[in-house]
């Protein structure tokens, strides 16, 4: 190998820096280094974080300043160096970690290298100016990435859905075309549906639909931890935008105990409830709660939380879709219900 040293500084915030050295190094060399930096996923939509990926190079001169720039801030500890230089630098920074709250909105980046002769390199490129220690990284041109939108895909008939965003426009007619039903939340209070046509974002809903399609909702993040319940069935969502799934084992509730339910979701095919074991951002659950309270989503989970409910046993099933009959009341009173592969099933 040409590298004599390597070096990795794991920073927090999810910082990692790979700095590879050699002995060799030209006494002149007029060639500017190489820079890149990129965001991953290309899309940043629809995940759990975003990363930043920056390098830098110069094998004959080595590198003495390398700049990673974000929202106008050098993000990057260790930017200057004072002999021996690296050759080769790799930089990596986690934003869920930079910021814990979600990497929603625009955001411009760019990065810089400079090599022990005082040549220097851009990304995106630009012209360099002669007096270029005077230009601060800020005032060169950046790539951007935006983080404002959310895909939902739903199928035909029956789903149980939730907004993953603020919807700029919110009505069902324009968030879903191909729907043939308004929405239908449901009051725990009454027991019964209530029609909707306006979505918001921390609530469950039931909508029809006569064709399979993806959909793209654009608006503002959302960020609770805190999901409210009523005494019997709720129709929940997660309200984590962070988070594309909420593990249930990450759930706790207060008061403590108060969940009498397995989670449900609605299987189109079978037609029937099937048992979820996470939370998915767009889509929605049922579960029954003995009283009013709140479920909590902790990153963090105490051994004493909702996955305790996976042995109990099941004894009903949630309410049916709208207008729809509830296959309860298809089968005898005697009926013994037992899960398997996560799908109810009934004897009788």
């Amino acid at each position: 190998s040409r590298f004599s040293r390597v070096e990795t500084i794991n920073y927090s915030k999810g910082m990692k820096l790979e700095l590879f050295y050699s002995s060799i190094h030209a006494d002149s060399d007029m060639t500017p280094p190489v820079t890149g930096v990129d965001h991953q996923p290309p899309n940043p939509n629809d995940t759990d974080d975003v990363v930043l990926v920056a390098n830098a190079y110069d094998f004959e001169s080595g590198i003495q300043r390398f700049g990673v720039n974000l929202d106008g801030t050098n993000i990057n500890p260790d930017s200057n160096f004072y002999g021996p230089y690296p050759d080769s630098l790799a930089f990596t920074v986690s934003m869920s970690e930079f910021w814990p709250d979600g990497v929603e909105g625009l955001h411009e980046y760019n990065s810089e290298a400079i090599n022990s002769f005082g040549s220097e390199s851009l990304d995106p490129p630009a012209a360099i100016l002669k007096n270029s220690t005077s230009r601060r990284m800020s005032q060169n041109p950046v790539k951007t990435f935006n983080v404002n939108s959310s895909i939902m895909e739903v199928l035909t008939g029956w789903n149980m859905i939730s907004l993953p965003r603020e919807a700029n426009n919110a009505t069902v007619s324009q968030l879903f075309p191909n729907a043939i039903t308004n929405a239908y939340k449901f009051d725990t209070e009454l027991g019964s549906y209530l029609v909707e046509d306006t979505l918001k974002p921390w609530n469950g809903y039931w909508v029809k639909f006569d064709d399979a399609g993806t959909f793209s909702v654009v608006g503002d993040s959302v960020w609770d931890k805190n999901i409210s319940l009523g005494s019997g069935w709720n129709l929940v969502a997660t309200k984590h935008n962070r988070k594309l799934n909420v593990p249930i084992e990450n759930l706790s509730s207060d008061p403590s105990g108060i969940v009498s339910s397995k989670f449900y979701n609605y299987d189109n095919e079978l037609k029937s409830y099937v048992l979820s074991t996470s939370l998915e951002r767009g889509k929605s659950y049922w579960v029954k709660a003995t009283q009013p309270g709140t479920l909590i989503i902790d990153d963090s989970p105490q051994s004493q939380n909702i996955s305790s409910l996976e042995s109990r046993l099941v004894d009903e099933i949630p309410p049916a879709p709208p207008g729809e009959r509830n296959i309860i009341n298809q089968v005898p009173l005697n009926v013994n219900v037992y899960q398997s592969n996560g799908i109810l099933n009934f004897d009788y």
